[in-house]
């Protein structure tokens, strides 16, 4: 029954906030204890702090862990370190835009009262629930009285209570979003203005002269052209701010004991099969133990394998030596240790059920690759990083120069503690460690350079790239006027197309476009359909420059939606222009909302 699993979901985040608690308890405990000295806000559980107001490292793990589970049903299946991460940036991002938007919410009253609250509970069900057959009536619709039911079991209050604080999360942002909305007034003028836009429907032909279509070979340049060039367009070859690292990766790999300790779990579950009717509890077991989620909602049911099969080929190997209903294992394969039922056999292939234990880097080894990590810097400190990672037999690779604007840094990807260590830090210094799902990472700076523009000499081939583009521009500046005088002068397009056809003036045309389309050899190009929808029916344009090449353009037909489409579709139209806007108005305001004065501790409490 679908309350049976989300009851279940919910007892995950009660244990987690039950977690919370404990480590509530022994982080007030510890600072007690230790009142001779004043402990670091992440010594304190503190994550971040927003505008002087904290982020707890509980709360941050309770939200993460919703977000995985949420993740995690929608998949189908467990997810990988790397989408881990992606989840526990996200998390973090809205945890620092609630803590902002809590302020601005009090401010404005913006919050559920209680009998608001239970009313929304009563007479909107989550969407979760909205399609299970279990809450419909036999003509497969929504039963509002079973869901009541529901409701009023006590055994489901854990399920609602989350429900309700989801509720007092959410509606706020729509109760905002809604204040927006009303802002948006747009007068009849306004709107027909913008649905035109929208809909209007232009025929063209252009004369086009792209820039690339211009051979290098045309112009003529000296070593000093170049040079006059370079030195009259600094700007063009400024150079960012650079640094480069030196890092050492301390990959979370399971050890020998990790491997043992998961073989001795996979061994408990063999016996308490053993000891038990294994028809009946094996399928228990399964939703118990299982690690493997894509499984374990199927009773752990693996299917028919056969030799091909080479990830579960030890599997296989061990199942074809028992027969139908026996359990076996613990045997070992890249997934981890399997636990397994024969369910059937026939001539070269096995089905079967299994049980998954798999293998994960410890506390203890963890806390080992941690300890490595300090001698690294305690050490590097010392004798200089390189050969600190020697010492420990620890390899160390180079990102060479990259630029502290990119916000990504060689081998990392975009990891913000790292970057503002490289930012404020001189060459020399040693990072923290930084924590990531599936390593920890020690940096040293190599070096630093400061915003600079490279000799002549190292940079050649560049400025001789940027200074035949500016010559072609020119050039092609030079030969659209000439174009332009035969346009005004009354010369049809393919005929204007064919005198300059040694020159690269060519002619083309469109279907009927709206502004949202994309034209080959053109793309979306804001210069190019501004100056195309500002004319009339049989009108020219002036000669339109575009990054790609300049363009001559005229309007072979015009239509402009009517009154009546308008009036037809204006309940629509309104409705997307006004939530259009909203969102962009919201989005820009959260964004805002990102920025000021935040203190980011994860570098020492995560993983």
């Amino acid at each position: 029954m679908v309350m049976d699993k989300l009851r279940k979901q919910t007892k995950l985040y009660l244990w987690i906030v039950v977690g919370a608690f404990i480590g509530w308890i022994f982080f007030q405990l510890g600072e007690n204890i230790a009142m001779r000295r004043k402990l670091k806000p992440w010594q304190r559980g503190i994550l971040a702090e927003v505008d002087g107001k904290q982020i707890t490292y509980e709360m941050f793990r309770y939200k993460l862990q919703q977000a995985i589970q949420d993740s995690i049903n929608a998949l189908g299946h467990s997810i990988t370190p790397e989408e881990r991460s992606k989840i526990e940036e996200s998390v973090f991002k809205n945890l620092i835009t609630d803590t902002k938007l809590y302020d601005f919410y009090r401010k404005r009253k913006l919050f559920l009262d209680d009998k608001t609250a239970l009313a929304l509970i009563q007479n909107f069900p989550p969407r979760e629930l909205l399609n299970s057959p279990d809450f419909q009536d036999e003509n497969g619709k929504f039963d509002m009285n079973k869901y009541r039911q529901a409701l009023s079991n006590p055994q489901n209050l854990p399920f609602f209570r989350n429900y309700e604080l989801k509720l007092r999360n959410e509606l706020p942002k729509f109760m905002m979003q809604a204040d927006l909305l009303a802002t948006l007034n747009f007068s009849p003028d306004e709107l027909w203005n913008l649905y035109k836009r929208d809909k209007t429907r232009i025929k063209i032909k252009y004369l086009a002269l792209n820039y690339a279509s211009i051979p290098d070979s045309l112009i003529k340049y000296t070593d000093e052209d170049l040079k006059r060039y370079y030195e009259e367009h600094p700007d063009l070859f400024k150079r960012p701010p650079k640094a480069s690292l030196e890092l050492v990766f301390l990959e979370k790999m399971p050890s020998s004991e990790d491997t043992a300790e998961a073989r001795l779990n996979a061994e408990s579950i063999l016996d308490e099969l053993k000891l038990s009717d294994v028809e009946v509890n094996f399928d228990n077991l399964v939703r118990d133990y299982s690690e493997d989620l894509e499984t374990k909602d199927n009773n752990g049911d693996l299917g028919w394998i056969d030799s091909t099969n080479k990830i579960l080929r030890p599997l296989y190997d061990a199942a074809m030596r028992l027969k139908k209903g026996d359990v076996g294992g613990p045997v070992l394969t890249s997934m981890g240790w399997h636990i397994f039922k024969v369910v059937d056999k026939k001539k070269g292939k096995v089905h079967l059920k299994h049980i998954l234990i798999k293998i994960t880097t410890g506390p203890t080894t963890e806390a080992e690759l941690r300890e490595k990590a300090d001698d690294l810097i305690d050490l590097a400190k010392k004798e200089g990083f390189k050969k600190a990672a020697e010492e420990l037999g620890l390899e160390v690779k180079e990102t060479g120069d990259f630029p502290l604007t990119s916000g990504f840094i060689p081998f990392v990807g975009p990891e913000k503690v790292l970057q503002d260590f490289v930012k404020k830090g001189q060459p020399g210094d040693v990072s923290p460690i930084v924590r990531k799902p599936d390593k920890y990472i020690v940096a040293a700076i190599k070096s630093k350079k400061p915003e600079e523009i490279p000799p002549f000499d190292e940079i050649k081939k560049e400025v001789t790239s940027k200074y035949l583009k500016a010559k072609k521009e020119e050039m092609a500046k030079s030969i659209m006027q000439k174009v332009y005088e035969d346009v005004k002068n009354g010369l049809e397009f393919e005929k204007i197309a064919e005198k300059y056809k040694d020159q690269f003036v060519k002619v083309d045309s469109t279907k009927y476009i709206t502004r949202k389309m994309f034209i080959p050899g053109v793309g979306f190009n804001n210069e190019f359909f501004g100056a195309a929808f500002s004319l009339e029916k049989g009108e020219v344009s002036k000669p339109v420059a575009t990054n790609r090449g300049i363009y001559i353009i005229k309007v072979l037909d015009k239509q402009l939606p009517t009154k009546e489409q308008f009036e037809k579709e204006k309940a629509q139209f309104v409705n997307n222009i006004r939530n259009t806007y909203t969102n962009y108005l919201y989005t820009a305001w959260t964004q805002e909302l990102e920025k000021g004065n935040i203190k980011d501790y994860r570098s020492y409490l995560l993983y």
